[in-house]
């Protein structure tokens, strides 16, 4: 490679024996790497040219889910990632391996689970869900770099991923950002760097690269429509109040949502998260969130760089650049928002957020970096998608049995009782209580609040209680009619 870049690839190693590490640098042909924000390394694709008769020998250094690959540059690490594909190949040119490596974030996804947490911040849910994994998960016990707000959730993750979890807990916070990179100084025991998840709120304001004329091979620019709305509604279930309905609206449409001064027609973007318990105040806050997203039309930009260079404008090589940081690119103003007097730096103007960055190099070319640059936050594409898909799941569940009340996550209904002038002090009134959804579990009891109650002495009482519902009664205190009328919500389903 041109780019005297090293590529190491790394068995696994049996238990007492030295893992086979394999220097492929000298037999690299061609070299695809890829960054990703949210993510962290994102994959790694290469040809790698072997002797004669070598495709057709062992190699516990490309052992798929066994093996590790590294792109290094001297001490600097450009790539990491575990080896997910390694294909041997014989044509004219001769025998080789062709490996893909996934970038260390994708072990997150590797164990779904039911997980709920009860007022929780965000970096002691993430704690504890390393925790959980923490005997098999190939990843750094350093959490240090996970920075979060200490805002406190009740979310329930049904059937979630590590990575699922991740990526809802960053729509939660707002504008943050997830992945997994080298670890800045703990090393494996071969001396090579380890995993570290970090997270923390995007930074739009500090410039970390930058691109003039001379160093762009190409550039497209393309406004987004499908990230323009100047409406929100998040509909959420508060664990104390139930359903309810979030709503922000852009202030430059009209009050009929004609549009006013906003700079495009009305549209509504609609994010259903009762499944992840929200109160009222934090449902209100992402609505803003999503809002100041959305009311704006944003630019994707497509940028392609032969050179690039550090923020001072000093040259750097092209594997330098990871996503997840800013590039300043002055030439790119024209095509931005206007300003009358921009400066030098301007976020969303002529800076720009790294949501990819793709490396290329191949024989006898020069390398080529592609990055995929982004004013909006990087939640919007993956909500997007996920409410499409979200839709499909209810399409598909009106064909399905009754549905089922994720783990952790409370039910609440109404129940009353009333009885005659015939009622005896003492005496002990009841009814069957139907819950309107199957529980996971069996709830260990009943929260009871009274809307109106009359000769009730004690209760309710709930007893027998199973997935679909249970006995609840209450106890008359003198004699003659009565009644109890309220409402319940489940604990410990």
């Amino acid at each position: 490679m041109s780019s005297a870049l090293t590529l190491l690839c790394v068995g696994a190693g049996g238990q007492g024996t030295t893992p086979q590490q394999s220097d492929c640098s000298a037999l690299v042909e061609d070299l695809r790497c890829v960054s990703v924000a949210p993510g962290g390394f994102g994959h790694l694709q290469a040809r790698i040219h072997l002797p004669p008769y070598a495709a057709r020998l062992p190699h516990p250094e490309f052992a798929v889910l066994n093996a590790r690959a590294y792109l290094l540059d001297g001490a600097n690490c450009v790539f990491s990632g575990e080896i997910t594909q390694a294909a041997l190949t014989m044509d004219q040119t001769g025998e080789a391996v062709e490996i893909v490596a996934l970038g260390g974030g994708h072990v997150l996804s590797d164990d779904p689970g039911d997980f709920s947490y009860t007022d929780q911040t965000t970096a002691a849910i993430i704690a504890d869900q390393y925790q959980q994994r923490a005997a098999y998960l190939p990843l750094d016990s350093d959490l240090s770099a996970v920075i979060a707000p200490g805002t406190l959730f009740s979310p329930v993750f049904d059937g979630r991923t590590f990575e699922d979890v991740l990526h809802e807990l960053c729509d939660l916070l707002g504008d943050y950002v997830w992945g997994v990179w080298d670890h800045p100084t703990h090393r494996d025991a071969q001396g090579l760097p380890t995993w570290q998840l970090t997270l923390h709120a995007r930074s739009l304001t500090t410039a970390a690269f930058m691109a003039q004329l001379s160093d762009i091979h190409s550039w497209r620019v393309a406004p987004s429509a499908d990230r323009a709305y100047n409406g929100v509604a998040i509909r959420y279930s508060d664990p104390a109040n139930g359903p309810g309905l979030a709503l922000a609206q852009d202030a430059r449409l009209n009050a009929d949502r004609s549009q006013g001064n906003a700079p495009f027609r009305f549209r509504r973007f609609r994010r259903d998260m009762g499944g992840r318990p929200l109160t009222a105040a934090q449902a209100t806050t992402l609505a803003q969130q999503y809002l100041a997203v959305f009311e704006n039309i944003t630019n994707v930009i497509t940028l392609r760089l032969t050179n690039v260079r550090d923020a001072r404008g000093n040259a750097v090589p092209l594997w330098r650049v990871r996503a997840d940081r800013t590039i300043v690119v002055p030439e790119l103003l024209p095509h931005a928002n206007a300003f009358a007097m921009p400066p030098i730096w301007q976020p969303g103007v002529n800076q720009f957020y790294i949501r990819q960055a793709v490396y290329e190099e191949h024989a006898d070319q020069s390398p080529l970096l592609t990055l995929l640059l982004d004013q909006v936050a990087d939640y919007a594409a993956a909500d997007l998608t996920r409410l499409r898909y979200a839709e499909q799941l209810r399409q598909r569940a009106r064909r399905q049995p009754p549905p089922t009340q994720p783990v952790g996550l409370p039910l609440k209904g109404h129940w009353s009782v009333s009885w005659g002038t015939t009622g005896a002090a003492g005496d002990v009134w009841g009814t069957a209580v139907q819950f309107p959804a199957v529980l996971s579990q069996p709830p260990t009891g009943l929260i009871f609040t009274t809307i109106a109650a009359q000769n009730v002495a004690s209760g309710p009482l709930a007893t027998h209680l199973t997935n679909w519902g249970g006995q609840v009664s209450v106890t008359t205190a003198t004699n003659g009619g009565g009644f109890w009328v309220g409402t319940y919500m489940t604990q410990g389903n």
